[in-house]
């Protein structure tokens, strides 16, 4: 069993993007009750250092593997989770398709439309489909399932005893995503990348897994329809993927923080829990820029309160809610003092159970 609840999981950001990320770190983070890191895996980046896929049959581990084993040597445990778009030769010679984003800094944008407040004062919403047409194209290629599965096989046969639980997809119905489900009928979209995506990279993994036996967790839905839709894909292909089901309740989309991110996990958890069938929710991804850190920390208190069954709860950019002058994170001099709210967090997590640290590194 695994979360705030019980041991205070936590999502590091960017782990597996950021060469420098401070893994001296991870023995502070420990000492708050941080048991698991969703440690972010690219399949392909605009940084070469972070991509795992660099073709066909060809796949770069090394650097995962390095830091994978730096967060196991903290006695923590790992949850590999796979980000960003598959590379385009999968998209079996189709026409290449672009990245792309669906939002657009628009000042008069009302409360209502409002997708992400920046901390600049800048403000966010949907883009049209004029003002971005290539979110809307309808013929985004197809991705070649058996690639997608080879990679999840070898990255299995690679990693896997480094690897305590592993997703095989972000937010499918997020921003930067392929493909892009903003535009209906969503249920085509879901629909593909299920069969393209995420059935052949759970079936890759199990496979590549000593036993068969992997402890996969998704959807990662930033929209509770997400869950819906992909845990009825489920039972309509007649492939279990998911062992846990995760969520990203943290993001308001507004103001009063805590009250619309509550809203927010209300609908998720209601959705979850009609879905679960006995496997455990998680909540991976808890953080805004609308909301000051101290409402963080109230929203995972009162997460925990509110929902007995919720087994996990990620906290996204824990330097900037626990540490003090948390944005200097990367600096060699950053001394780790804890915020205020960093130790209203710590009296709260030293009044709960923790698990212990795992004894032994795989």
């Amino acid at each position: 069993m695994l979360g705030c609840n019980l041991d205070g999981s936590l999502r590091v950001t960017n782990a597996g993007l950021r060469p420098d990320f401070p893994y001296r770190a991870l023995p502070h983070l420990y000492a708050l009750s941080q048991r698991t890191v969703r440690y972010i895996v690219y399949a392909q980046h605009n940084d070469g250092r972070s991509a795992v896929i660099k073709g066909p049959d060809d796949y770069d581990f090394l650097h995962i593997i390095a830091d994978m084993r730096e967060i196991r040597d903290a006695g923590m445990y790992v949850y590999a989770s796979m980000s960003a778009a598959w590379p385009r030769w999968m998209s079996e010679g189709q026409p290449a398709y672009e990245m792309y984003h669906s939002w657009v800094s628009d000042p008069t944008t009302s409360d209502a439309d409002l997708t992400w407040a920046g901390p600049d004062g800048s403000r966010w919403r949907l883009a049209t489909p004029t003002e971005r047409p290539c979110m809307w194209h309808p013929n985004i290629p197809h991705i070649d399932g058996a690639q997608v599965e080879a990679f999840s096989y070898a990255f299995a046969s690679e990693c896997a005893d480094l690897i305590d639980y592993v997703g095989p997809d972000n937010e499918r119905g997020g921003r930067a995503y392929w493909p892009p489900v903003q535009a209906p009928p969503y249920e085509v979209a879901y629909a593909r990348a299920f069969d393209e995506v995420i059935i052949p990279f759970a079936r890759g993994y199990r496979r590549g897994c000593t036993g068969g036996v992997a402890t996969i967790v998704g959807p990662e839905a930033d929209v509770e329809s997400g869950i819906g839709y992909l845990c009825a894909l489920e039972q309509e292909r007649g492939y279990r993927v998911y062992d846990v089901l995760s969520h990203h309740p943290g993001y308001s989309w507004g103001s009063p923080y805590l009250e619309k991110a509550l809203a927010r996990s209300d609908e998720f958890m209601s959705t979850a829990r009609k879905w679960a069938l006995g496997r455990p929710i998680w909540s991976t991804e808890g953080w805004d820029f609308v909301a000051d850190n101290g409402q963080m920390v109230d929203l995972f208190m009162e997460s925990e309160r509110r929902y007995p069954d919720l087994r996990g709860q990620f906290l996204f950019h824990p330097e900037l809610v626990l540490f003090q002058d948390g944005a200097r994170w990367n600096d060699k001099g950053f001394p780790f003092k804890l915020s205020a709210h960093g130790e209203r967090w710590k009296r709260w997590v030293d009044g709960r159970e923790t698990t212990k640290r795992r004894s032994v590194s795989k």
